[in-house]
């Protein structure tokens, strides 16, 4: 009796493994259809190729760069629908699904870019009384992203325009391209209605 459960129970967990197994197989059986898939990467406004971009195929954890032209390829890849990752300075590019058992695609972006005519900041000036002024409001400033003073008098007419140096200590300039401190003087900085 003894003897007829144990081999009961053995049969039982074979069974049941020969039944893992074969439902594993079948789930991978799936997948082992492999063929190679090409990303045709072009610039939807130019139709020139996307040089260098960068693409992920997510579920795989693979990735690859486009070459010169903007092809991406990809080898031995399981003929399923993944979703596709594509990384460039110069695009904004949405992740997008493909379907692996067609072998090649392709795909046009636009460039992420923002074209302005022109931009011009000045000061307002005003000649009230027989002297002038010019007013450099809020805006401007802060589309000026100015971090100093000297920065900000760079909107003032005729005055130097300068790159920024961090390693010394800036000094503000009006009318003048040197040093003296005489070449403003009768000159008032007033901010928020406060002469500096």
């Amino acid at each position: 009796m003894k003897l007829y459960k144990i081999s009961i129970v053995l049969a039982c967990l074979l069974f049941s493994n020969l039944t893992n197994a074969q439902q594993i197989d079948t789930n991978s059986h799936a997948y082992t259809i492999q063929s190679n898939i090409t990303l045709k990467l072009l610039n939807k406004d130019k139709s020139l190729p996307i040089v260098d971009a960068k693409v992920i195929i997510k579920e795989l954890g693979l990735e690859a760069f486009s070459d010169e032209t903007g092809n991406v390829l990809f080898q031995s890849i399981p003929q399923r629908n993944f979703t596709i990752i594509v990384e460039h300075g110069d695009y904004i590019i949405p992740e997008f699904i493909i379907d692996a058992s067609q072998q090649n695609h392709l795909f046009e972006f636009s460039a992420n870019q923002l074209n302005l005519g022109e931009v011009v900041l000045l000061g307002k000036e005003s000649n009230s009384n027989g002297t002038t002024s010019t007013v450099i409001n809020r805006k401007a400033i802060e589309h000026l992203q100015a971090t100093s003073l000297q920065e900000v008098l760079q909107l003032v007419p005729g005055n130097m325009v300068t790159n920024p140096n961090f390693n010394n200590a800036n000094q503000a300039s009006i009318r003048q391209y040197s040093t003296d401190k005489l070449g403003s003087l009768g000159t008032s900085v007033i901010v928020n209605g406060t002469s500096l």
